[in-house]
């Protein structure tokens, strides 16, 4: 049986911690690396929010929110019908912007598809968002009149079935029918009517009354 000395042991136990500390020192440079490359890769939110009237002293109102790397901001925008503008940009915060980012993904905003004009078509909304986070990129965007239409009285399409032949009284009655109400429009619509800072709000309800001669 082989037995080790004082220094043996000691040099063991050195090799020991060198080898260990190397490893070590490995896996805290490569999780550094990890998180530069997510740091410093670009993060971008885009977020579009525009209101069309068709009757309205207000031709338009449109919110252009943004949080580039973190530095974030809201422009609003508006016209009457004589062409009167009124625009200007707030700084908000990144997080505000992400935490509105997150309300949208939430209520559908990935999922949403236009609609044809249908209840109150005097206006319109389109909404678009893009996003870019770790080298991944996507965006999308849609339209559609009256969400509170689409949130409860759309009504229901029945599917009808035709291939065994004319259906009689029965087959009628128990036709499959799908909801086509949809409230996630106004819950999108809610969550960009509810963004930025008091004063911001302030300054588009200021906007608004002077736009349209109030």
């Amino acid at each position: 049986m082989r037995r080790f000395t004082a220094p043996s042991i000691a040099l063991l136990a050195i090799l020991t911690l060198v080898i260990g500390w190397r490893i070590y020192a490995h896996d805290v440079e490569a999780r550094h690396v990890a998180a530069l490359r997510v740091l410093q890769a670009p993060s971008v939110i885009r977020l579009r929010y525009r209101i069309a009237y068709l009757r309205s002293a207000l031709s338009f109102e449109e919110y252009a929110i943004e949080n580039l790397d973190g530095k974030a901001s809201v422009r609003y925008s508006a016209s009457d019908r004589a062409g009167n503008r009124a625009t200007f940009t707030t700084p908000v915060g990144g997080f505000d912007v992400s935490v509105l980012f997150e309300e949208l993904v939430r209520d559908g905003v990935w999922e949403m598809e236009s609609k044809k004009p249908a209840g109150n078509r005097e206006i319109a909304y389109a909404v678009a968002v893009e996003q870019s986070v770790e080298n991944q990129h996507g965006k999308h965007a849609f339209t559609f009149t009256d969400p509170h239409y689409w949130e409860a009285n759309a009504g229901r399409v029945y599917h009808l079935d035709l291939a065994s032949g004319v259906p009689n009284q029965n087959d009628l009655l128990r036709m499959k029918s799908s909801q086509l109400a949809e409230p996630r429009y106004a819950k999108i619509v809610a969550d960009f009517s509810g963004f930025g800072p008091e004063g911001f709000r302030k300054n588009v309800a200021l906007a608004r009354a002077k736009l349209r001669g109030l």
